[in-house]
């Protein structure tokens, strides 16, 4: 595998790919990745995982380190990779407005197709949701793990017929506080996470 700084042509002829080595690092330090060109035929497999996540906004203006170089992405993908690094060690990704070429049509349809064995042959596919507060309030990161812990409750929960949750899936405008309405007050904050999970905007995109 070959370190590369810039878009060289893959050989189309193989499972060719990019893969993203995303640099250890912490908030707010710049985020610096490696792009390793790799063969998925080779013995053994070269090991990634896979990021499905979002676009979101059309707006590239987020500086990363890519290589010996500086690029702009968007938004979202920079939240993630602030997230998903490391502290100590290389984290290694396959991500498709890093690993693809944009500029190059040929390439770009190539990989596309072929989209569907690379996230097959990933170690682990991440999905990436977004974040629901600004990168920098800290408090994000315990607020979700209390999310979390009070979702499990909900599997030992049995929904009382007549209770409108169960009405969120078809009416999209229901007040959330009608709908928690017969639930006791300790409950509101895990129904008020699944509540905002299934409606984050990436289960709204063409390819979900």
């Amino acid at each position: 595998m070959d370190i590369i700084s810039s878009y060289e042509a893959l050989d189309t002829s193989k499972h060719e790919v990019r893969l993203v080595y995303l640099q250890p690092g912490v908030y707010p330090e710049t985020v610096e990745c490696e792009l390793i060109r790799a063969n998925l035929d080779q013995h053994p497999r070269p090991e990634y995982e896979a990021l499905s996540y979002e676009w979101g906004s059309s707006v590239f203006s987020f500086p990363i380190r890519l290589g010996d170089r500086w690029v702009f992405v968007k938004e979202n993908l920079y939240s993630a990779l602030q997230c998903l690094r490391c502290k100590e060690v290389v984290r290694v990704l396959w991500i498709d407005a890093l690993c693809i070429n944009q500029e190059n049509v040929v390439e770009r349809n190539h990989q596309v197709i072929w989209m569907g064995e690379i996230y097959k042959r990933a170690a682990r596919v991440i999905i990436w949701l977004g974040l629901r507060d600004p990168l920098d309030r800290r408090s994000y990161e315990v607020g979700i793990l209390f999310d979390i812990m009070a979702m499990v409750t909900l599997r030992r929960l049995s929904v009382p017929r007549k209770s409108r949750l169960s009405t969120l899936v078809r009416e999209e405008d229901i007040s959330f506080v009608a709908a928690t309405i017969s639930f006791p007050g300790g409950l509101t904050r895990a129904l008020r996470a699944v509540y905002d999970l299934f409606n984050m905007t990436y289960w709204k995109r063409l390819w979900i």
